[in-house]
């Protein structure tokens, strides 16, 4: 797997507490009439979720989304002393994140009676955990973020390599740096291995403009990342600039030094070469997911709009085409 090492970036530091993600799913297929029903039962729990925790719902993450048939008019969830006659109602199991917590809520087919409950459970990884904090950071939405790379690092003391006040503990601990990218600009995490404690993200290093090659491009051609609106499936794309090629995803999958095609590789090189660095981000027409892709380019001419949109299904047939090898 390719890493990248870049200097510390963040001084600051706030501990948080971290656990492995929780399974997700998400549907594979369903009607449009279902969809928007769906839809609307998400849009109001994030609303409500919004509501308790006093703030937006772009603070709201939507981490799964499952048709459930509920035994009761209440909806598994009774207010005290509220009165649930029996009835089968169908509706949506949605688990939800907001300020470092876990949400459950149980809604009708339509959104219109949504109940939900807090858990106690801890869920990000030290990835999700670390998108979140920026968000928080930058006020901004957890998708307007691009993951560039995550590296296995024996840090040299307790502080995970950030100066402290000398209370740090020189003791080697494994752990991760994590570089995110957001609004021009990179900012880098420490964590531990179980992702107990992250530091860092506070002080942010500016990007080149477009007119310079950022210096990135020396070892990078492109990265995509495409995040999906009903659950926190996450998959990444990284190509070297040798075009070795690595995919990834949130939920285990993990392939590393893929071989890209001559004619691939030959479209990439003249990519890199004509067009200027650029960063863009589209939705798919059903709103089910967008992307985000970084050409890491050393050109001065600027990517069109129709540019980006090759440039995406270039990037997807390759995803496509190495998470499932099988498939023609």
């Amino acid at each position: 797997m390719l890493f990248l090492l870049i200097p510390l970036l963040g001084n600051a530091c706030q501990p948080v507490n971290l656990e492995p993600p929780l399974n997700r799913k998400t549907p594979l297929f369903e009607y449009a009439t279902d969809y928007d029903r769906r839809q609307a039962a998400v849009s109001a729990a994030r609303q409500l979720v919004a509501q308790r925790v006093q703030g937006t719902v772009d603070d709201v993450l939507i981490l799964s989304v499952e048709p459930y048939k509920w035994n009761d008019i209440c909806l598994g969830f009774p207010a005290p002393d509220e009165i649930c006659p029996d009835d089968q109602i169908n509706g949506f199991l949605i688990m939800l994140s907001a300020n470092g917590q876990l949400f459950e809520a149980h809604t009708d087919s339509d959104g219109i009676n949504v109940r939900f409950s807090v858990s106690a459970a801890s869920f990000e990884s030290p990835q999700e955990k670390a998108i979140l904090l920026l968000a928080r950071q930058l006020n901004i939405s957890p998708t307007e973020i691009l993951v560039q790379s995550i590296e296995p690092v024996q840090w040299p003391d307790s502080c995970l390599g950030i100066g402290g006040s000398g209370s740090c503990l020189t003791v080697i601990t494994p752990g991760f740096r994590i570089i995110l990218e957001a609004r021009g600009q990179r900012f880098e995490y420490h964590s531990n291995s179980d992702g107990s404690l992250l530091y860092g993200g506070i002080s942010p290093a500016e990007m080149p403009s477009n007119n310079s090659s950022d210096p990135l491009s020396e070892y990078l051609t492109l990265s995509m990342q495409r995040s999906y609106f009903t659950s926190t499936m996450v998959e990444q794309l990284l190509i070297s600039s040798d075009y070795s090629t690595v995919i990834s995803n949130n939920e285990g999958l993990q392939k590393s030094d893929i071989q890209l095609t001559p004619s691939e590789i030959e479209q990439l090189a003249n990519w890199k070469a004509n067009f200027a660095d650029s960063t863009f981000t589209i939705r798919e027409d059903n709103a089910q997911w967008q992307a985000t892709v970084h050409l890491y380019g050393q050109g001065e001419e600027a990517l069109p709009d129709f540019g980006q949109e090759i440039l995406l299904n270039f990037v997807l047939e390759i995803y496509a085409r190495e998470a499932n090898p099988d498939t023609k």
